[in-house]
């Protein structure tokens, strides 16, 4: 009997090791932030064609997760970083408005005032384009 009680702890924890080795990987980022950071290293590539094309991929993803997830105010103010940044300086005011729409009132994970800077910004940029 004292002899089975020796192996018994060796025996759990390898069984407890072999299950946590083989257990799936748990991903702890948002599918929003990892488009995101697609767009974000497209504007770090000085490489003009591989800058595109970066660009149309997270930009695919983002208007993606944005039917996905329509009421996710995070979402938006993303897209219109997006759109501001390639120039549609109308589709990222919409967007950022839609973002302070849905974000208004929230406690947790705070989105409309980075959203009303973004809607501010965008239409700067727009006014002075139209002045040209």
């Amino acid at each position: 009997m004292i002899k089975c009680k020796a192996y018994l702890v060796p025996v759990v924890m390898v069984t407890a090791y072999m299950f946590f080795w083989n257990a799936p990987k748990i991903n702890f980022t948002d599918p929003w932030y990892e488009a995101f950071s697609i767009v974000n290293a497209a504007t770090k590539t000085p490489n003009t064609f591989l800058r595109q094309k970066l660009l149309e991929k997270g930009g695919k993803e983002l208007k993606d997760l944005c039917r996905k997830y329509p009421y996710h105010a995070r979402v938006h103010y993303l897209l219109g970083c997006y759109f501001e940044y390639i120039g549609q300086y109308d589709s990222a005011i919409v967007q950022a408005g839609e973002a302070v729409r849905l974000g208004s009132g929230a406690v947790v994970n705070q989105v409309d005032g980075l959203a009303e800077q973004l809607r501010l910004s965008a239409t700067a940029k727009k006014a002075s384009l139209d002045k040209q």
